[in-house]
């Protein structure tokens, strides 16, 4: 009966083990699109999807689209580094109810979650405790205000990805940012120091 225990503990930690190893093999994508390609790349991506939606600078990037995964955007901005992309960053549309923040940011969180699992780390901050009992409708009016705010973040692979609604706004943004290439362009700007 132990052996058998020591077994079936074995096997649990075994597939936990084949688990952590999918989530870091998997490759996040915005788009469509991963990180890390050069810039030229990238562009031929986009084009294909979405033309006539670029407007490039030499280090930054506005992408002009309407929605990701069915959310209307604001705006979203891709920043290179060694010529490739390093992340993209995405500001949706500001809510038209301050009381639906909340569940827009829930809504976005479980997207993620369908795709890269639990996140590796969540925040839910508030400046008074009692907020933490208060309705998804007090607590986005809180965030509104700039009395609190929500983030979640995932490791997938080589990319961080985090959505956020900061204090004091309306609306939800969402990063990927390649961690590798993150370290190599940090790298670059310490040299001129």
């Amino acid at each position: 009966m132990k052996r058998l225990i020591q077994l079936l503990f074995l096997c649990l930690f075994c597939g936990l083990g084949l688990l952590a190893q999918e989530k870091q093999a998997q490759e996040a994508r915005l788009l469509g699109i991963p990180l890390g390609i050069t810039k030229a790349e990238f562009e031929k991506r986009l084009n294909a999807i979405a033309p006539r939606a670029i407007y490039s600078e030499q280090e930054k990037c506005y992408i002009n689209t309407p929605s990701v995964s069915g959310i209307k955007t604001s705006s979203i901005f891709v920043e290179y580094a060694r010529n490739k992309t390093l992340s993209y960053v995405v500001i949706f549309e500001k809510e038209t109810s301050e009381d639906m923040l909340l569940s827009s940011f829930s809504d976005l969180k479980d997207l993620l979650v369908q795709k890269y699992g639990e996140p590796d780390h969540e925040n839910e901050e508030y400046d008074s405790e009692s907020l933490y009992n208060e309705s998804d409708a007090e607590k986005s009016r809180a965030i509104a205000s700039g009395s609190g705010e929500v983030a979640a973040r995932w490791y997938v692979g080589k990319t961080n990805i985090g959505i956020m609604a900061p204090r004091g706004h309306s609306r939800i943004t969402m990063a990927y940012i390649d961690r590798e290439l993150m370290e190599l362009s940090d790298e670059d700007r310490l040299k001129d120091l």
